[in-house]
């Protein structure tokens, strides 16, 4: 039984990304040496590892077959991370170009971008603002705010670089038409 659980925790190190590098370099020794049994039994011999491979040959096949199984299933789990990230970020470019179209949201930054280098106070359950916040069209500038007469918390939000750019281009885009 302790074997198994020795056999357990070696298989749970080598399947964690992390030690990736680790696994490439299993699999590449255990590649080298089953392939070794492709030599002439004289060669083996004079090296002195004939013995070590009729021993050990059929283990050194298991770690090599199960190294590129791991490696493979890694390779193909970090693929599709990729993949889905890149997916997830056309989704969030997306959202925020309609986020960017939307006329209040846009009333509020072109107000933002009047009175731009100064920060500029808003409730924190305005719709836009939170939307505007969640997209990074607009961070805090500071953690202190106020509550006004109504119960409200106001704080002062400044406009993302990226986003006074953005503003920009759309504003020359309108004087040009």
């Amino acid at each position: 039984m302790d074997n198994v659980s020795f056999i357990t925790k070696i298989l749970d190190y080598f399947a964690k990304p992390v030690n990736y590098s680790v696994l490439v370099s299993v699999f590449l020794i255990s590649l080298v040496l089953y392939s070794l049994n492709l030599l002439p039994k004289e060669i083996l011999i004079n090296l002195k590892i004939a013995n070590f491979l009729d021993d050990f040959s059929f283990i050194i096949f298991l770690i090599l077959v199960s190294t590129f199984f791991l490696i493979l299933v890694q390779s193909i789990y970090y693929i599709s991370m990729k993949i889905n990230k890149k997916i997830e970020m056309r989704r969030f470019k997306k959202k925020r170009n309609e986020i960017f179209e939307d006329k209040d949201c846009v009333k509020l930054l072109e107000e933002m971008y009047r009175v731009h280098p100064r920060s500029i106070n808003y409730p924190t359950d305005n719709y836009c603002i939170k939307i505007l916040s969640q997209y990074h069209f607009i961070v805090l500038a500071s953690r202190s705010g106020y509550m006004d007469f109504s119960g409200k918390e106001i704080f002062p939000y400044i406009l993302q670089p990226e986003t006074v750019k953005m503003i920009k281009r759309r504003l020359e885009n309108q004087e040009i038409q």
